[in-house]
């Protein structure tokens, strides 16, 4: 290209026509700069496609895990529920004695005694972060809302171990002082004998927390107006219709 350019150059010079040679180089020198522009401008198009492919595989898997986070703790509300009806039963009883222990017991198998623990699917939100791909993602609001996710899980985390530690304080109550016969052929509690009805005032209390950790987890804090249930409801449907794709 050079010896071109050069031969041509020669040529003018020796006709004497700079003026038609300037002309010359400088329409050669618009081309390159217009044929650069637009190869680039070509691979701005393709990354940006590139991108926006990406970005909808990413919201469509978002969408997917969501949904089924969603789906999921609507189950385990739903465990906590029955826990509130069952001890809302238990509370009726009180004060528990001796004499209601079958009732009691049969209550506390029931559902009492679940524990039902949240463990969502985070590995999309985790590929966009490790990947450093949170950008690709150009709805600003739900670029926050995933971003904020993990920390948000760890709130709601935090109300659930304790609810979680007050089914453990029952069962460790219960293996301390109930002795229970188990029917081999069906693998079903047959009897259940309370050793030391003296401590059932503790059982008691340990119900009565229960429940309270319970409708804490449904309801919320009354007194702090903190409601990380509400608030995890309303992220994920936020995040559901926010990464759902136009047909």
């Amino acid at each position: 290209m050079i010896n071109f350019f050069r031969r041509i150059r020669k040529k003018l010079a020796d006709d004497n026509k700079p003026l038609k040679y300037m002309r010359y180089a400088i329409g050669e020198i618009l081309l390159v700069v217009i044929g650069i522009l637009i190869a680039l401008q070509i691979n701005n198009w393709n990354e940006f496609r590139k991108d926006r492919k990406l970005e909808s595989d990413y919201l469509k898997e978002i969408n997917w895990e969501f949904k089924r986070n969603k789906e999921q703790f609507g189950n385990l509300l739903e465990t906590h529920r029955d826990v509130c009806n069952t001890c809302d039963k238990m509370m009726t009883m009180v004060p528990f004695t001796k004499t209601k222990w079958d009732s009691l017991h049969y209550y506390y198998q029931q559902s009492i005694v679940l524990a039902p623990r949240f463990n969502p699917s985070s590995s999309t939100i985790e590929s966009l972060i490790n990947n450093a791909s949170i950008d690709i993602i150009r709805n600003d609001s739900l670029r926050v809302l995933l971003l904020d996710w993990n920390n948000l899980l760890a709130d709601w985390k935090e109300e659930e171990t304790e609810a979680t530690e007050s089914v453990m304080n029952m069962r460790n109550w219960t293996y301390e002082n109930v002795s229970t016969d188990m029917v081999s052929s069906t693998n079903d509690f047959a009897t259940s004998r309370l050793v030391n009805f003296e401590k059932l005032f503790v059982f008691q209390n340990l119900v009565r927390l229960r429940c309270l950790m319970s409708k804490f987890i449904l309801e919320g804090n009354t007194y702090s107006e903190r409601n990380e249930t509400l608030k995890l409801m309303k992220v994920m449907d936020r995040v559901i219709l926010l990464s759902q794709l136009e047909e």
